[in-house]
């Protein structure tokens, strides 16, 4: 697995996490992934998890890496 962007930005009421990470299968095949996971918190303690993915063209991913 690599990490090729990670963003957190973190609020009194819910934290966002956005990613990019590309995996690296035993043939040696890659898949990239964009996911940005949102957590809902109440006094401190998670409340809700919302996650987002979608599966990136591994050739486009250079210009949207290189732009961050």
């Amino acid at each position: 697995m690599e990490t090729l962007r990670s963003l957190s930005v973190v609020g009194d009421e819910a934290v966002a996490v956005d990613s990019v990470v590309a995996y690296t299968g035993p043939d040696g095949s890659r898949s990239v992934v964009s996911s940005c996971d949102v957590y809902e918190l109440d006094a401190g303690s998670v409340v809700r998890i919302t996650s987002y993915n979608v599966e990136l063209d591994d050739a486009a991913v250079a210009g949207v890496v290189a732009g961050s």
